[in-house]
């Protein structure tokens, strides 16, 4: 077994995210770099993508609520993850 995150890594990211219907959908994309985590593994660059579609308005009590589908992954060598969720859109 091999012991990890005994120091300290830094960590270099960038992103970026565009509202380009205002309201309805937004899109973002970034890029990270993850360590290395133990000796003899070397770290990887991450690409990551997300999209929020508003997809449903209502009002409850006399307050508005929009609900969101909200769809991303992150992906780099060896290794790849989508979510799907649901949620408000703030």
């Amino acid at each position: 077994m091999q012991q990890s995150g005994s120091t300290v890594s830094p960590s270099l990211r960038v992103g970026a995210e565009y509202e380009w219907i205002p309201g309805w959908l937004r899109v973002r994309g970034g890029a990270y770099w993850e360590p290395n985590r133990f000796g003899d593994v070397e770290g990887r660059l991450h690409v990551t993508l997300g999209l929020d579609v508003r997809f449903w308005s209502f009002s409850l009590w006399g307050s508005p609520y929009r609900l969101r589908a909200s769809l991303a992954g992150d992906g780099a060598r060896r290794y790849g993850n989508t979510v799907l969720s649901l949620g408000f859109w703030h």
